[in-house]
C-alpha cells in the first residue's frame, strides 16, 4: 500500500488551490463565529448584569414607596392634628376676649354675670 500524499478532498497530489481557499474561508467563518460567540457571550453577561440592576433596583423602589405612603399618612395625620390645634386656637383665643372685656366691665365697676366670663 503506498500512502496517498496530496489533497485529501480531491485527491490531487501537491497543493490544491480550491482546497486551500476552502479551508482559508473555513478558517474565517471559524474565526467569525468564534467572535459572534464571545459577543454573545458579553451581552448575555451585559444582560444578566442589567437584569440583577433592574432587580435591585426594583427592590429599592418598593422600600421607597414604603417609606413615601408611611410618609404621607403621616403628614396626613399632622394635617389633623395642626386643623384641630387651629380650632382650639381659635377657641381660646375667643375665651380671652370675653375675659378682656369681663375684666374691663369689672374695673369700670359694671357686675358680671356667669355667662359673660366663660
Amino acid at each position: 500500500m503506498t500512502k496517498k500524499t496530496g489533497c485529501p478532498v480531491c485527491g490531487f497530489d501537491g497543493p490544491c488551490a480550491g482546497c486551500y481557499e476552502r479551508d482559508q474561508l473555513m478558517a474565517e467563518l471559524t474565526n467569525e463565529l468564534m467572535e459572534q460567540a464571545r459577543c454573545n457571550g458579553m451581552g448575555g453577561e451585559r444582560e444578566a448584569a442589567l437584569l440583577g440592576k433592574l432587580e435591585r433596583l426594583e427592590r429599592e423602589n418598593a422600600v421607597i414607596r414604603e417609606d413615601l405612603a408611611t410618609t404621607y399618612k403621616t403628614i396626613t395625620e399632622l394635617r389633623g392634628q395642626v386643623a384641630e390645634s387651629l380650632a382650639t386656637i381659635k377657641t381660646l383665643q375667643a375665651y380671652v376676649l370675653l375675659l378682656e372685656e369681663a375684666l374691663l366691665k369689672k374695673a369700670e365697676g359694671e357686675e358680671i354675670s356667669h355667662d359673660e366670663s366663660r
